[in-house]
């Protein structure tokens, strides 16, 4: 294959542009009544995922450190969320919710946003209680870095939130992962936030897992201490941040046009 050619495929396969559409998208803005529906599935501990030179170098540790995630991230989404929007932030919890995967409303059918069926008694019970959007993350095994070149691509994967490490012959990379898969969609009317420009792109794997320069090397790389994480929980709680922001955006119904596919 042309090497050339080969490229630009694994621009378009890492981008999402090969197979992405987005559908026209008006500015609406929610409701003051509206309520936001936060939904998160987490692990209370971070984990540190390494890839080494070989395989034989790699190991997974989640470490007990108390970051009390699901109650930090959910504290922080609904603060950020408040504040841009003046929209009040609710909780998702069982029995009413109780899989991430219950909170996918909506889908590109024919070039038109649309709803799914199979969860039409869950988004008519949401609208009574007058959740109008809905933010969820589920921590997951995920995409960290992606090294590419004319002879293929070699992927590492992030096992979990946490600190995520590349060290090749000697040289170290030490990465914030925040290692989730992450849904934002309105309800009414249908519009999936995710596929969106802006959230699109801090939702592939190079938006989540954000590079710390200047990250100290621990003293002992298979025991990290708890001080040597704050850092790695900073750049996390940062990209949340950031992300929160510009799902707010959204809701205040300034949406950035969609890049032509």
């Amino acid at each position: 294959m042309n090497k050339f050619v080969f490229l630009v495929l694994v621009g378009l396969l890492t981008s999402g542009c090969a197979t992405r559409f987005v559908p026209p998208v008006d500015n609406v803005a929610l409701p003051k009544t509206a309520k936001v529906g936060v939904f998160i599935d987490v692990g209370e501990h971070p984990t540190h995922t390494h890839i080494g030179t070989t395989i034989f170098n790699n190991h997974v540790k989640r470490y007990p450190y108390d970051w009390q995630l699901k109650q930090s991230l959910f504290d922080k989404i609904k603060t950020q969320i408040e504040l841009q929007t003046g929209l009040e932030v609710v909780a998702l919890n069982a029995p009413l919710v109780s899989d991430f995967a219950d909170l996918d409303f909506v889908s590109v059918r024919e070039k038109q946003w649309s709803y799914i069926e199979r969860r039409t008694a869950l988004r008519e019970t949401l609208a009574e209680q007058g959740i109008q959007a809905i933010i969820a993350l589920r921590e997951t095994r995920t995409l960290a870095e992606l090294n590419c070149s004319q002879y293929g691509c070699a992927e590492f994967y992030s096992e979990g939130v946490g600190l995520f490490t590349r060290s090749f012959f000697g040289m170290d990379r030490y990465y914030a992962s925040s290692s989730f898969e992450i849904s934002a969609e309105i309800l009414n009317p249908a519009i999936d936030l995710g596929m969106l420009d802006a959230l699109w792109d801090m939702t592939i794997y190079s938006g989540k897992n954000v590079l710390l320069d200047g990250f100290s090397d621990p003293a002992d790389f298979k025991n990290i201490t708890e001080q040597e994480m704050l850092p790695v929980k900073a750049g996390v709680m940062d990209y949340i941040h950031k992300l929160t922001s510009q799902i707010a955006q959204y809701l205040n119904g300034d949406m950035q046009p969609a890049k032509k596919n």
